[in-house]
């Protein structure tokens, strides 16, 4: 298995590939100290070997083809709840990927989207790809009353998730088309 489903805030019909947090991220010098997602690295025994296999297989001639098979027919693939693009080849290895599978919806947080080539991947239809730094350069990712004013600010739309009756990607899918998402802590 290389991919998870869901989690509790994430629909169990999306399919989670991860990897290392922090180490495959070249641009964490924002929320290293605060990532959220090595709290699970730490928590949990089996996630880190888990993501640092998945890693290893990032690396390998056949990525590609395992991804290809093992991605479930007219799905959502969430790339990286954990980990980021951590260079341009494997960007490159993701296009190919979604390319294979125009049945499925893949979409990805990054905080590398201005320092690697992401053009192709999101040339295609069934790819998005949001910022995970704002304008001003701050991490996406805060308080209500402080996302609230950057959303006033850039015009970028307060994700839904955690707001009664909502949950990502059962109710609301706003990250497979907006360009832009502001996200609370919560």
């Amino acid at each position: 298995m290389i991919l998870s489903k869901g989690n509790k805030k994430i629909s169990k019909q999306v399919q989670i590939f991860n990897i290392p947090a922090v180490k495959t991220c070249l641009n964490c010098k924002l929320c290293a100290g605060t990532c959220y997602a090595r709290k699970s690295e730490k928590l949990y025994p089996n996630v880190l070997p888990f993501r640092n296999r998945n890693l290893k297989l990032t690396r390998s001639p056949n990525f590609v083809n395992a991804m290809i098979k093992e991605i479930k027919p007219n799905g959502i693939v969430r790339i990286h709840e954990s980990g980021d693009f951590y260079n341009q080849s494997y960007i490159n290895k993701w296009y190919e990927i979604a390319r294979n599978r125009p049945d499925v919806r893949f979409y990805a947080y990054t905080k590398v989207l201005g320092l690697l080539d992401f053009s192709k991947l999101t040339s295609l239809p069934n790819v998005n790809i949001l910022n995970s730094i704002l304008p001003d350069n701050t991490i996406n990712f805060g308080t209500l009353e402080g996302m609230s004013k950057k959303s006033n600010e850039f015009n970028i739309p307060i994700c839904k998730d955690g707001q009664i009756g909502i949950k990502c990607m059962d109710t609301c899918k706003v990250c497979l088309t907006a360009k832009a998402v502001i996200f609370i802590k919560h």
